[in-house]
Order: C-alpha cells, then sequence, then structure tokens
C-alpha cells in the first residue's frame, strides 16, 4: 500500500491507497505539481520538474505533444490517487495531429512513469501515440487510441534498446504502415493485462510487428485488428512467449512468424497453435461490437490457464486473456 501525502492550502492530506498497479516501491510520494494549478500545461510541468518529481495532472483535454526530456518522473492522471478508472477517459492528452503525442527520448528508465491518460491524435512517422527511443518507461492504465504513424508504430514504437513495462493499456483503433499497435524493433518489452485491438497496418503486424526483439505477453487479448501479413503478431528474427492470452478474429494468420522463436502456452489461438494448454476456441466476448472483451460465463478461457501462474484475484485458476472472470 502506498501513502500519498499532498500538501494542500498549508494542510497535509494523506491517501492511503495502492497507486498505479507497477508504481516506485517508496512509501511516501509527495505530490510535487499540479496541473493546471502549478502550471496551466503538462510539458511546462516537466521542464520544471526534477528526477524522483510526481506531476499530477486533473481532469481535462491537453491539447499538446509531451517530451519527458530525459526526466526520471510520474505524470499522472487522478486515477493515481484514487483508482477511479473513470478518471483515464477523462483526461486526456490530444496531439491534434502534429507529432507523436508522448516521448521517452533521452534515456528515461523504469523510474519515469505514465499513468491513467488516454493518449489520441498522435501523427509522426514513427510512434503515433507513444515513441521511445532508447528508454524504458513505465506505462500503465492508459488508452491509447486514434493515433498515426506513417512507417511504424502507429499505437506504441519501440527502437534501440527500449525495454518498457506496459501494464493495464488499451490500444486501439490506431493505424500505421506496420505494427498498427505496437512496434517494437531492438527493443525487449515486457506486456501485462493489455488490449489491442481494432488496429490496422498497411504492410506487417495489424496488432504487434516485431523485430530483432523479444516480447514477453501475459493475459493479452489481441483481436479485430487487420494487415497485409500477421493480422495479430508479425515476427522476424525475434522471441516472443505467449502465455494466458487470446489472439482472435484478426483474419489468418494470427500469428506469423517470419523467423525467431515462438513459445506460445496456455493460449486460445484462432486456427491453432501448437503448446501446451493451447485451445482454439471462441473466447465468448461480452460484447467486442464495442470493444468489451471481458468474458462471459460459459467462456472456454475461464480457468483455462496455465495452472502454475499467480491465481486471478477471485482466488481461481487464471484465465486466458486481458480480463479476469469474476466468480
Amino acid at each position: 500500500m502506498k501513502i500519498i501525502i499532498i500538501f494542500f492550502l498549508g494542510t497535509i492530506l494523506i491517501l492511503s491507497i495502492f497507486g498505479c498497479s507497477k508504481n516506485p516501491t517508496s512509501t511516501e510520494i509527495t505530490i510535487d505539481i499540479n496541473i493546471p494549478d502549478d502550471y496551466p500545461t503538462i510539458q511546462e510541468g516537466i521542464n520544471a520538474s526534477s528526477d524522483g518529481d510526481v506531476i499530477l495532472v486533473a481532469p481535462a483535454t491537453y491539447v499538446e505533444n509531451i517530451s519527458y526530456n530525459g526526466r526520471n518522473i510520474t505524470i499522472a492522471s487522478m486515477f493515481y490517487t484514487t483508482q477511479d478508472t473513470s478518471y483515464i477517459s477523462q483526461t486526456i492528452i490530444d496531439g491534434n495531429n502534429n507529432d507523436s503525442v508522448v516521448k521517452f527520448e533521452n534515456g528515461e528508465d523504469a523510474t519515469a512513469t505514465l499513468c491513467g491518460f488516454t493518449i489520441t491524435n498522435g501523427y509522426a512517422d514513427r510512434g503515433g501515440g507513444i515513441y521511445c527511443i532508447s528508454a524504458s518507461p513505465i506505462l500503465d492504465n492508459l488508452t491509447i487510441s486514434c493515433n498515426t504513424a506513417i512507417e511504424a508504430g502507429g499505437g506504441i514504437h519501440c527502437r534501440n534498446s527500449s525495454n518498457p513495462d506496459l501494464y493495464n493499456l488499451t490500444i486501439s483503433d490506431n493505424a500505421s504502415g506496420d505494427g498498427g499497435g505496437l512496434y517494437c524493433t531492438n527493443s525487449n518489452p515486457s506486456l501485462e493485462n493489455l488490449t489491442i485491438s481494432g488496429n490496422t497496418a498497411i504492410g506487417q503486424g495489424g496488432g504487434i510487428y516485431s523485430y530483432y526483439s523479444n516480447l514477453i505477453l501475459e493475459n493479452v487479448t489481441i483481436t479485430d485488428n487487420a494487415s497485409d501479413e500477421g493480422r495479430g503478431i508479425f515476427c522476424q528474427m525475434s522471441d516472443l512467449s505467449l502465455v494466458n492470452s487470446i489472439l482472435w478474429n484478426n483474419s489468418h494468420p494470427a500469428l506469423y512468424i517470419h523467423s525467431g522463436s515462438v513459445i506460445v502456452t496456455y493460449s486460445d489461438i484462432e486456427f491453432s497453435w501448437p503448446g501446451a494448454g493451447n485451445i482454439n476456441s471462441d473466447p465468448l466476448f461480452v460484447n467486442p461490437a464495442i470493444g468489451d472483451y471481458h468474458l462471459q460465463p460459459t467462456s472456454p478461457c475461464i480457468n483455462a490457464g496455465d495452472p502454475l501462474s499467480p491465481l486471478d484475484p477471485d482466488g481461481t485458476i487464471a484465465d486466458m486473456g486481458a480480463f479476469y472472470f469474476i466468480n
């Protein structure tokens, strides 16, 4: 449990909360900068910050393109202090089709965190929503949607030894040349509890494109993506580990391996895939037409995950996909 200390009108308000799921491990976190009270834009807050600072952003739409500028800081919406997921949709960084919405390009490490936002309307050659080069931030509880990259990575682009940790993300309705949702080259991201849906690539990898990279995917749902080749995932010279996940309705082939090593276990793969515990069955999403990829009570993905994985929060065997079913 985290202790958030907020200085407000000369008093100290102490909130006991859990914060973002992969928060720094310190037990006391001071909110150092409030947007827009202290600075009218997020970028001005970044420019005034120092390593270790927490920038808390009030609900609003911020039309800007931000760069962390090498600062290892946390930028978060009110979700960070309340765990109210409605703040994710209420706190929007809108790139105005001007550039990548968020950039990590100055060696930011795992103490740099972006948490609790909707990232939208980015337009760039690479990384319409988020661009990471030689950086390894934590991206947590984000909706990354309706961004465009001309070349690669409509939602997220990782390159040059970028090893970000991606948790609880919705990457949807982005478009690119390759890697409509996520593009990785010479990078090793970790993906957990992600939904990658409705993304489009003109070339390869509607959901994910991986080149000379190592990807670890756990409890990921990849569905309704489209591209010329490898509609769900396209791998070239890459190592891929996929467990407790769902690849469905991406058109054939759901998973295309040009070259590399792939281990898929305890996952629901349309058109089938060899591996322990894998199935090929309609996952029975609640309502995919409106982007609800929770599981119906009769889904074959419930309690079908790796029995050695941590139990779901309800104490049952792990489910497949981004959302566990509550009994």
